[in-house]
């Protein structure tokens, strides 16, 4: 079964916070830009799942200050990767990890969008992304 993987976003302080490490399953790693205004990237879950959800775990949650917690963000699904669908819209969280559920879709591609990377800052700080899905898809294990 495919993997998810982060091939795309808009960058990474150094190579040991690229964004890949937002989806490694481990809160000792972490994807950090701080060079972008509003910081994105893509997961491609390798092939079309039904995804009910999902869990962010930010800066709070990797022992970083509360303060750095993402703020806003949109979480977008796309089939092919150009079209987006926006189905999250979160705004004003401080908590460490926010969970976000959603009616079923059907997608490949799942972008986080943060609108406000920090409470008062632009620096993207994301330990975890768990894109949830249904009926064992493999996407995340729990």
């Amino acid at each position: 079964m495919p993997s998810t993987k982060a091939e795309q976003g808009s960058g990474y302080t150094n190579e040991r916070e690229s964004y890949r490490y937002a989806l490694d399953g481990n809160l000792t790693t972490k994807w950090c830009d701080n060079g972008s205004e509003k910081p994105w990237m893509i997961a491609d879950l390798g092939e079309e799942k039904t995804i009910a959800g999902f869990e962010l775990f930010h800066a709070g949650a990797g022992g970083e200050s509360s303060d750095w917690n993402t703020r806003d963000y949109d979480l977008l699904v796309s089939s092919d990767g150009v079209n987006w669908i926006n189905v999250v819209q979160r705004r004003g969280n401080t908590e460490d990890s926010s969970k976000d559920a959603i009616a079923l879709v059907e997608a490949r591609y799942v972008k986080l969008s943060l609108e406000k990377a920090e409470q008062n800052g632009k620096v993207a700080r994301i330990y975890d992304w768990q894109i949830i899905g249904v009926n064992d898809t493999g996407i995340i294990n729990q």
